[in-house]
């Protein structure tokens, strides 16, 4: 999760002015911080966000999966998945 809200932090202070080297990905990095923020919803509350498709969230299931097995997070969101 801690990565997640630092990815967050980095994304929100992108700013896409006329010389910023992100401004031509502007809707690319918007898409990111997006998904970012939808994965970060699903860790904290174990609820698949309404916004977020269905193949973006099976993207999901291997990064859960993976932080159950180290411990990192509990079993619950794993239901969602079902």
């Amino acid at each position: 999760m801690e990565y997640c809200k630092l990815e967050l932090k980095w994304l929100d202070e992108i700013r896409f002015t006329k010389t910023s080297p992100y401004r031509n990905i502007q809707s690319q990095i918007n898409e990111y911080r997006s998904f970012i923020h939808e994965f970060l919803f699903t860790l904290r509350i174990d609820v698949k966000p309404a916004s977020m498709n269905n193949s973006e969230f099976k993207r999901t299931k291997p990064i859960i999966e993976s932080l159950v097995a180290k411990g990192e997070l509990k079993k619950e969101p794993l239901s969602l998945y079902k």
